[in-house]
């Protein structure tokens, strides 16, 4: 095996490793909320530490593979878009670890009784970030069109929960602290399901240059007269 091509395999498999720890993350926060487990609070609080280092970790690798090589276009493209994919996870991983920690400050037991669509629109941007990776370590283009449909469920689950604990604040002035800090995680939700999709959008990327986010304009190749 070629050194390049050899290096490109440790990438992907430690990128492979962060994105599990996210995955993994997010769904221990939803958890710990919805059962208010201060234990399970904790561990997703403190595995944010250990993302961080998976970041700077494979940012490092990545540049110091782009500068040690002379990339083909594809593993051009392969780097660039984990370049991208870490900072979506990373960015993720805080969101988890946010919405783990509010467990030490509220408990949201009272108003998910009265709030089924919370555990839906959690469940569901949960499923979106583990399908969004794995279609980029799939290769598989096909799935952002899925996902960016599903995100308009996410916005609606996302409108609803807000304008019923906004009456619940109304009618209950006393738990609006509690009230306000779910609103701040339902946004946070919503986030998670942004991220995947720009997850998602990295794979018809890798495969043949397509920008998905921007409509499927493919890349163009740069003149280096232009530069």
């Amino acid at each position: 095996m070629l050194a390049e091509e050899e290096k490109l395999k440790k990438i992907k498999v430690k990128s492979a490793e962060m994105s599990s720890h996210v995955v993994e993350m997010f769904g221990g926060a939803v958890r710990a909320v919805t059962s208010h487990d201060l234990s399970l609070g904790g561990e997703v609080r403190d595995r944010d530490d250990m993302v961080d280092e998976l970041e700077v970790e494979l940012e490092a690798m990545c540049l110091t593979f782009l500068a040690l090589y002379a990339p083909k276009a594809w593993e051009l493209r392969y780097v660039a878009a984990v370049l991208r994919l870490i900072c979506d996870l990373e960015r993720v991983g805080d969101h988890s670890a946010i919405i783990a920690s509010s467990v030490f400050r509220h408990s949201y037991l009272p108003l998910l009784e009265s709030l089924p669509d919370f555990g839906k629109m959690a469940d569901k941007a949960g499923r979106m970030l583990a399908s969004a990776a794995e279609s980029f370590f799939a290769r598989d283009p096909g799935k952002y069109g899925e996902l960016c449909g599903e995100d308009v469920e996410i916005g609606r689950f996302q409108s609803g929960l807000n304008k019923s604990l906004v009456g619940l604040i109304t009618k209950e002035p006393a738990g609006a602290i509690d009230a306000v800090s779910l609103i701040n995680d339902i946004r946070r939700i919503e986030r998670v399901a942004d991220h995947a999709k720009n997850i998602a959008a990295l794979a018809p990327y890798v495969v043949n240059g397509t920008v998905a986010r921007h409509g499927g304009a493919r890349v163009k190749e740069a003149d280096p007269g232009d530069w």
